[in-house]
């Protein structure tokens, strides 16, 4: 199966239909959930106006984050992975062909190719502004980093998100489902604060974890 998707990801990079290269990576992402037995609720708290690029900030729960999110979010989107996944057989060849974005410690060459995904070659990014550490209910201090807006030069639509994880009981199959809440999008502006911008989504999404932890 994943030869398969593979050899339907190269030809529509040869053919450049990147929606469908993306979407065949949406069916391999959806294969891997099933079979992690991982379901994932969507909800959109925001309308989008127009099928344009975004950058999504979220909060970080785990490495099945990863795929839970390229299968709800339908347009082209990059995400950012640690160098040596792109030297993986199959899985990394992939990741090449969907323009993911390789992180290394040359971070300058990284600012560079996020820059070019989000602003010239109209492609969504995901992000986790916090890094890997996971957000806590009682924890107040500021983790979300503003570096995740130092190499953006225009405005760009920013969507956050947040995301929580609850065990599903009395399923044969299923053991847990993410829910993953979009917010209003909003517009970064390199003219302000990249701080204040930073910090303004990290609060509204800590607002939103608390919501879907209390079921509201």
């Amino acid at each position: 199966m994943n030869i398969l998707i593979l050899l339907g990801i190269f030809f529509c990079s040869i053919l450049n239909l990147p929606q469908l290269r993306y979407n065949h990576a949406q069916i391999s992402a959806k294969i891997l959930l099933f079979l992690s037995g991982v379901k994932v609720e969507s909800i959109q708290k925001y309308k989008k106006l127009n099928p344009t690029n975004a950058y999504y900030l979220g909060n970080f729960l785990g490495i099945e984050i990863l795929p839970a999110l390229i299968s709800v979010i339908n347009e082209p989107t990059s995400l950012i992975l640690r160098w040596f996944n792109f030297y993986t057989p199959i899985f990394g060849w992939a990741f090449t062909l969907l323009k993911f974005i390789p992180f290394s410690g040359n971070f300058s060459k990284f600012q560079r190719i996020l820059n070019a995904r989000l602003i010239y070659e109209g492609y969504s990014v995901i992000n986790f502004p916090a890094g890997y550490s996971i957000l806590h209910r009682d924890d107040s201090s500021e983790l979300f980093k503003p570096v995740v807006f130092h190499s953006l030069k225009e405005k760009v639509k920013v969507i956050p998100f947040a995301v929580v994880e609850n065990e599903i009981r009395n399923s044969l199959w299923f053991r847990s489902r993410y829910t993953i809440s979009f917010l209003e999008e909003e517009t970064f502006d390199p003219m302000y604060s990249k701080k204040k911008q930073i910090h303004k989504i990290e609060k509204e999404i800590r607002t939103e974890l608390l919501n879907l932890n209390e079921g509201v």
